[in-house]
């Protein structure tokens, strides 16, 4: 099951959520992420959170027009992202994507990155997306679909990794990624497609021209 979760960060655009809503089966709002699908014209089907930032006007809409509510206590050890994401994978999603998780505080992000991980832990595959990029972890081979001229950025998603990369202007050949450097930032696609192959696990961030 493919699942949806737009967190309370920078709002994604509507015809972006549109498009990804209509390719899930689990549409989830964590607190503030009710807005955004309201400014799209959407009902998700699950708003969670303690909504100190969902004023509850927007969580009595979102009720009203049919979506489950579940409220938590504001003192708790978890972000409402964590929530939403504990809760679609207790719900069988095998495929997320997270949406409203960038811009704002630098500590908001840090904390969505390690969802990432806590997703990868549990053999889901999940990514954050905004209008400009996207960014995922890897860990292994893989392809993916590209057009010409995207920059390509591979970090290392621990203390580091060692990668091999084709398609891209500068090709990577078993090159050692470490934390504590900047390497393996602002690369380009040159065609398509690209291929990746690390040992250890990378974030692997694409921006994308608007």
């Amino acid at each position: 099951m493919k699942a949806l979760i737009v967190a309370g960060g920078a709002p994604p655009r509507p015809e972006l959520l549109s498009r990804i809503c209509e390719d899930c089966e689990l549409c989830v709002a964590a607190d503030r992420g009710a807005e955004a699908f309201l400014a799209a014209g959407l009902v998700p089907d699950l708003l969670i959170g303690d909504l100190d930032s969902a004023a509850e006007r927007t969580a009595d809409q979102i009720r009203a027009l049919g979506a489950e509510v579940v409220k938590v206590p504001r003192e708790k050890d978890e972000t409402d992202l964590e929530l939403a994401a504990r809760t679609v994978f207790e719900r069988g999603a095998e495929d997320v994507v997270i949406l409203g998780a960038t811009g704002g505080r630098v500590d908001h992000l840090l904390g969505n990155l390690a969802v990432l991980r806590w997703f990868r832990s549990r053999g889901v595959s999940a990514e954050i997306q905004d209008s400009m990029q996207s960014v995922r972890i890897v860990d292994g081979c893989g392809s993916f679909p590209a057009a010409p001229g995207e920059t390509v950025s591979i970090l290392p998603a621990g203390e580091a990794a060692t990668v091999s990369a084709s398609g891209l202007r500068y090709p990577l050949r078993e090159l050692k990624l470490h934390s504590d450097t900047a390497r393996g930032v602002s690369n380009v696609t040159t065609g398509d497609v690209f291929t990746l192959e690390t040992r250890g696990p990378v974030f692997l961030v694409r921006s994308f021209s608007v």
